[in-house]
């Protein structure tokens, strides 16, 4: 650990390399002093910054990133304090590149103790930027982003981003951190024909149907129905394929709850399928993930899809 000194500006502005470096840093820190038993099955990133960490970690580490951290996930972040705190758990296993001197608790791995504004180097891409980078494009298609009808489109692509993409900026778990016990439930819940919109990660084009997702509450713990639309919403508004979008939404139900059983289904239609490629009008994908009783039991899955009209 190491602690940075106040100069006149009290900001400390981080290149790629020396993020690099920091990174390789506490990844030799954490296999220094964990034993083999200890070592973390993944890495979760708290978003935004944690998401770097993350990525640097899992690949120094040999380990698997994790959309939702369970019970041994490493938790990364850039920097605890300043409203960004991690779990104070002793048995979690917690780490980050710098703390504040005013942090309520510091993780079990850092690097440097600080008093200064930290500015990463994925902080200094402003909207300027990625501006300029969509009227770059606009030019490789062959138009002119300085005529009239172009003028305002970068800042217009950007501010949709801003929605089409805003899953990345949301916690799942948080989603769901209002639960209620309602010890009389114990048949299936269900919450169907969500609407959901999302962009596939493979040629940046919409996707777009209805989900369903249901579950069977374990002693009488149960979420509020809203939040399993917006549960949806959090990791469709992400650049997704419909395979992995629909096993995020049960596996995450399935962590916050824990109950006997989870059933989502997605059926969608795909405009790379439509507007290019095979060019497929009337072609629509369903996939279904079931964890539990709906996976295991024929009986509970048949009921499930009765309740879905299927």
């Amino acid at each position: 650990m190491r602690t940075i000194e106040n100069n006149a500006q009290g900001i400390k502005k981080l290149s790629w390399s020396e993020f690099g470096e920091m990174a390789e840093s506490l990844s030799s820190q954490i296999h220094k002093r964990l034993k083999r038993s200890d070592n973390p099955a993944s890495v979760f990133g708290i978003r935004t910054g944690g998401l770097f960490v993350a990525q640097e970690l899992g690949k120094r580490l040999s380990l698997p990133l994790t959309d939702a951290p369970v019970d041994n996930s490493l938790i990364v972040t850039d920097a605890v304090g300043e409203g960004q705190e991690l779990p104070t758990n002793d048995s979690v296993l917690t780490a980050a590149l710098h703390v504040k001197a005013n942090a309520a608790a510091k993780p079990k791995f850092f690097i440097e103790e600080t008093n200064k504004t930290i500015v990463y180097p994925w902080e200094r891409q402003g909207r300027a930027d990625m501006e300029a980078l969509v009227a770059r494009s606009l030019r490789y298609l062959g138009e002119d982003p300085d005529r009239q009808g172009l003028l305002d489109t970068p800042k217009r692509v950007i501010k949709s981003w801003d929605s089409l993409f805003s899953g990345y900026r949301q916690d799942p778990m948080m989603v769901l951190g209002t639960q209620f016990d309602e010890f009389g439930s114990r048949g299936i819940v269900l919450c169907k024909d969500i609407e959901m919109y999302s962009t596939c990660e493979h040629h940046m084009l919409p996707f777009f149907g209805k989900a369903s997702v249901g579950y069977i509450p374990r002693n009488g713990r149960i979420v509020g129905l809203s939040k399993l639309a917006r549960l949806v919403e959090v990791f469709s508004r992400r650049l997704q394929n419909q395979e992995r979008l629909t096993r995020q939404v049960a596996e995450a139900l399935h962590q916050a709850i824990d109950p006997l059983a989870v059933g989502v289904i997605i059926e969608a239609e795909h405009f790379c399928m439509r507007a290019r490629g095979v060019q497929k009008q009337s072609s629509r994908m369903v996939t279904n993930h079931m964890l539990g009783n709906f996976d295991t039991d024929l009986t509970a899955r048949a009921e499930f899809y009765k309740l879905l009209g299927q």
